[in-house]
Protein backbone atom coordinates (compact mmCIF):
# COMPACT_ATOMS: atom_id res chain seq x y z
CA UNK A 1 0.00 0.00 0.00
CA UNK A 2 0.83 3.55 -0.44
CA UNK A 3 0.44 6.39 1.12
CA UNK A 4 -3.04 7.43 2.59
CA UNK A 5 -3.67 4.01 3.58
CA UNK A 6 -5.52 3.09 6.51
CA UNK A 7 -2.42 3.55 8.37
CA UNK A 8 -1.79 7.00 7.24
CA UNK A 9 -5.23 8.40 7.47
CA UNK A 10 -5.70 7.49 11.38
CA UNK A 11 -1.98 9.56 11.42
CA UNK A 12 -3.24 12.49 9.97
CA UNK A 13 -6.67 12.83 12.10
CA UNK A 14 -4.21 11.92 15.30
CA UNK A 15 -1.78 15.05 13.44
CA UNK A 16 -5.31 16.97 13.40
CA UNK A 17 -6.37 16.17 16.53
CA UNK A 18 -2.81 17.16 18.39
CA UNK A 19 -2.97 20.30 16.19
CA UNK A 20 -6.00 21.59 17.17
CA UNK A 21 -5.12 20.57 20.80
CA UNK A 22 -2.20 23.16 20.46
CA UNK A 23 -4.08 25.91 18.82
CA UNK A 24 -6.74 25.58 21.61
CA UNK A 25 -3.88 25.65 24.14
CA UNK A 26 -2.23 28.65 22.44
CA UNK A 27 -5.35 30.47 21.84
CA UNK A 28 -6.64 29.36 25.96
CA UNK A 29 -2.67 30.73 26.64
CA UNK A 30 -3.33 34.00 24.52
CA UNK A 31 -6.51 35.03 25.89
CA UNK A 32 -5.31 34.45 29.99
CA UNK A 33 -2.60 36.59 28.62
CA UNK A 34 -4.71 39.10 27.05
CA UNK A 35 -6.54 39.30 30.62
CA UNK A 36 -3.62 39.96 32.70
CA UNK A 37 -2.50 42.41 30.30
CA UNK A 38 -5.81 44.48 30.56
CA UNK A 39 -5.65 43.73 34.40
CA UNK A 40 -2.13 45.28 34.36
CA UNK A 41 -3.49 48.27 32.01
CA UNK A 42 -6.10 48.81 34.28
CA UNK A 43 -3.90 48.87 38.10
CA UNK A 44 -1.32 51.35 35.92
CA UNK A 45 -4.31 53.84 35.46
CA UNK A 46 -5.44 53.36 38.78
CA UNK A 47 -2.03 53.58 40.31
CA UNK A 48 -1.01 56.90 38.29
CA UNK A 49 -4.59 58.39 39.38
CA UNK A 50 -3.73 57.55 42.32
CA UNK A 51 -0.28 59.07 42.29
CA UNK A 52 -1.65 62.20 40.28
CA UNK A 53 -4.14 62.77 43.33
CA UNK A 54 -1.11 62.54 45.82
CA UNK A 55 0.81 65.14 44.40
CA UNK A 56 -2.44 67.65 44.06
CA UNK A 57 -2.83 66.64 47.66
CA UNK A 58 1.00 67.67 48.37
CA UNK A 59 1.06 70.59 46.11
CA UNK A 60 -2.10 71.71 48.06
CA UNK A 61 -0.52 71.13 51.95
CA UNK A 62 2.55 72.74 50.16
CA UNK A 63 0.86 76.26 49.16
CA UNK A 64 -1.06 76.41 52.69
CA UNK A 65 2.16 75.80 54.26
CA UNK A 66 4.41 78.71 52.03
CA UNK A 67 0.67 80.96 52.87
CA UNK A 68 0.86 80.19 56.47
CA UNK A 69 4.50 80.98 56.34
CA UNK A 70 4.05 84.43 54.42
CA UNK A 71 1.42 85.28 57.26
CA UNK A 72 3.74 84.86 59.68
CA UNK A 73 6.89 86.43 58.38
CA UNK A 74 4.44 89.57 57.62
CA UNK A 75 3.35 89.13 61.27
CA UNK A 76 6.77 89.28 62.50
CA UNK A 77 8.01 91.65 60.50
CA UNK A 78 5.64 93.86 61.50
CA UNK A 79 5.69 93.08 65.71
CA UNK A 80 9.48 94.10 64.85
CA UNK A 81 8.68 97.16 63.02
CA UNK A 82 6.03 98.49 65.88
CA UNK A 83 9.29 97.40 68.08
CA UNK A 84 11.53 99.26 65.98
CA UNK A 85 9.11 102.34 66.23
CA UNK A 86 8.94 102.05 70.07
CA UNK A 87 12.40 102.08 70.75
CA UNK A 88 13.25 104.99 68.76
CA UNK A 89 10.39 106.86 70.12
CA UNK A 90 11.80 105.76 73.72
CA UNK A 91 15.37 107.18 72.78
CA UNK A 92 13.82 109.55 71.40
CA UNK A 93 12.64 110.26 74.88
CA UNK A 94 15.47 109.80 76.76
CA UNK A 95 17.39 112.38 74.53
CA UNK A 96 14.77 115.16 75.62
CA UNK A 97 14.90 114.05 79.16
CA UNK A 98 18.56 114.10 79.40
CA UNK A 99 18.94 117.42 77.24
CA UNK A 100 16.53 119.19 80.20
CA UNK A 101 18.08 117.87 82.91
CA UNK A 102 21.68 119.25 81.56
CA UNK A 103 20.41 122.16 79.79
CA UNK A 104 21.88 121.23 76.56
CA UNK A 105 19.88 121.18 73.28
CA UNK A 106 18.84 118.03 71.74
CA UNK A 107 20.71 116.92 68.68
CA UNK A 108 18.03 115.93 65.84
CA UNK A 109 17.45 113.01 65.45
CA UNK A 110 18.31 110.38 62.86
CA UNK A 111 15.72 110.56 60.23
CA UNK A 112 14.05 106.86 59.82
CA UNK A 113 14.76 104.95 56.67
CA UNK A 114 12.06 105.83 53.18
CA UNK A 115 11.84 102.45 52.38
CA UNK A 116 11.50 99.61 54.75
CA UNK A 117 14.99 97.39 55.31
CA UNK A 118 17.17 100.44 54.51
CA UNK A 119 18.81 99.94 58.03
CA UNK A 120 20.27 97.12 56.63
CA UNK A 121 21.86 98.58 53.22
CA UNK A 122 23.11 102.00 54.68
CA UNK A 123 20.12 103.56 55.94
CA UNK A 124 21.28 105.77 59.20
CA UNK A 125 21.11 102.83 61.45
CA UNK A 126 23.43 100.66 59.34
CA UNK A 127 26.19 99.05 61.29
CA UNK A 128 29.22 100.66 60.65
Amino acid sequence: MGRGGAHGRGGGRALDARHEELVAAAEAGLAETQRALAETEEQARHGQEDAEARAEELLAEARMKAERIERETERVLREHEEARDEIHSHMEHIRNSLAALTGRPTAPAPEKPREKGTWRTGGPWAAE
